[in-house]
């Protein structure tokens, strides 16, 4: 009876500790990614309400070889991509708003210049 219950006893802690540390790592390397994902929420959330690039720019430092810091990087290419075409834009519209201006004026001296090539015509010789 007594080597029965060390036989029962052997095989649920054997079992037990088989578990622990076999399983270990990848719990580790599974949890590690879903860390990241939330990491990289707040991050991106923070850019969002305020627009500021720091939080996703450290977040992509300190997970520079895992996907997700891969995904910060594409977003803040992508968001300063965004800004460079935002200033480009604001560019093009002062100088439409220029050409505009300058459009008019010369619709102006044109007309004039019609009214005085009218005078001329109309004077007499």
């Amino acid at each position: 009876m007594k080597t029965l219950v060390q036989l029962f006893l052997f095989v649920v802690l054997s079992g037990c500790t088989q578990l622990v540390p076999a399983n270990a790592p990848d719990v580790v390397q599974e949890s590690q990614p879903v860390q990241e994902q939330l990491l990289f929420n707040q991050a991106f959330d923070q850019w969002v309400s305020t627009q500021n690039l720091n939080s996703l720019r450290e977040f992509q430092k300190l997970h520079q070889q895992s996907a997700w810091g891969a995904r910060a990087e594409i977003v803040i290419r992508y968001v300063e991509e965004l800004h460079q075409r935002k200033l480009q834009l604001e560019e093009k519209r002062v100088e439409l708003q220029q050409l505009q201006a300058d459009n008019l004026q010369l619709t102006g001296m044109i007309e004039q210049l019609k009214k005085l090539l009218i005078e001329l015509e109309q004077r007499p010789k």
